[in-house]
């Protein structure tokens, strides 16, 4: 019991440390794309990254390396992603008009972790599935095996399953790609084509995976309707800085859209309570997509755990496969 305070007491340390870093400053002037990728890429070569270079004999993390960085592959390939992103989404997708076979309605036999391994028998950069515009290769599925750090490729795939999901059902909820306040640091002006085809302000709940330099992954949620701004860290971390940057996309995006002022004084930053933590260095990513995926849902208490987690890693690799949700 003591060794297990003392894990706790660690984890909360660093998830301190790593919502320090002040990745999502909207204050900074806008500047051209090619010079914020530029700049993406200086502060990515700029982390630390010997730990992730590492071989590493266990997939069994001790205490000390919660909040670590994630195999070098995965800070190498961000400038990639947010490229590749943006080129195949200059404006917001409407998910209705996707691929309709994301959505299932019954529930679908489970894959054996045997079944999905055999879909990364390849080359790492070779092509397993398209879905929304974007290849999901071997080396990204590979993030879905036990002990791995998701990459923007697997939660981003993911939100878009859970938009076509809530499409279907009439769901009033929207999720953004992790990029998107990536790319909102350089000024509103690099997203507003992203909502160009969606009122944001119509919807229940929108939805944002936030990406903190690459070393941990949390989500934030307005809560339109109950006037919240919501964050959840499964490290049980604390934030400020995103509530400011939300507030001031809501009021920019306001102006822009409805060409009306809006004020976000009424809404209220939370902190839930009662958020499941994860008790290992790895598995934040999961939990993001787990939170994203009960949000959608509504405003119910969480009923998952860390023990749940193994199982919902296949569940998202399965889903990714099958171009198909599990409906249960």
């Amino acid at each position: 019991m003591q060794q297990s305070s003392e894990n706790q007491a660690q984890i909360l340390s660093l998830s301190e440390k790593l919502c320090s870093h002040d990745v999502t400053n909207s204050l900074q002037p806008p500047t051209p794309r090619d010079e914020l990728l530029d700049s993406l890429t200086e502060d990515i070569s700029n982390l630390s990254i010997n730990q992730a270079k590492q071989e590493t004999s266990s997939t069994t993390p001790s205490a000390e390396n919660v909040g670590s960085e994630p195999p070098v592959e995965a800070v190498t390939s961000q400038q990639h992603a947010v490229e590749n992103y943006v080129s195949n989404h200059s404006e917001t997708s409407d998910s209705t008009q996707l691929v309709s076979s994301v959505v299932g309605d019954t529930k679908i036999s489970e894959m054996t972790q045997e079944e999905l391994e055999s879909s990364i028998m390849g080359d790492d950069h070779s092509t397993v599935v398209t879905l929304f515009n974007v290849d999901i290769m071997v080396k990204d599925l590979k993030c879905l095996r036990p002990g791995q750090w998701l990459n923007d490729e697997i939660i981003n795939c993911y939100m878009e399953m859970l938009n076509t999901w809530a499409n279907k059902r009439l769901l009033k909820v929207h999720c953004f790609s992790s990029f998107f306040l990536t790319m909102l640091a350089g000024g509103y002006r690099r997203v507003k084509r992203w909502t160009r085809s969606k009122d944001v302000f119509s919807m229940d709940r929108i939805i944002f995976p936030v990406n903190l330099n690459n070393t941990h992954w949390c989500l934030v949620v307005i809560n339109m309707k109950a006037k919240k701004i919501e964050y959840y860290d499964s490290l049980g971390g604390r934030n400020d800085k995103i509530f400011k940057q939300i507030r001031m996309w809501l009021q920019e995006e306001s102006l822009d859209k409805k060409k009306e002022y809006f004020d976000p004084g009424d809404y209220v930053d939370e902190y839930p309570a009662a958020v499941p933590l994860q008790q290992n260095s790895y598995d934040c990513g999961v939990f993001t997509c787990k939170f994203a995926e009960a949000r959608v849902n509504g405003d119910e208490p969480f009923s998952f755990s860390q023990s749940d987690m193994p199982s919902f890693r296949r569940r998202i690799w399965q889903a990714i496969l099958k171009k198909q949700l599990d409906d249960s």
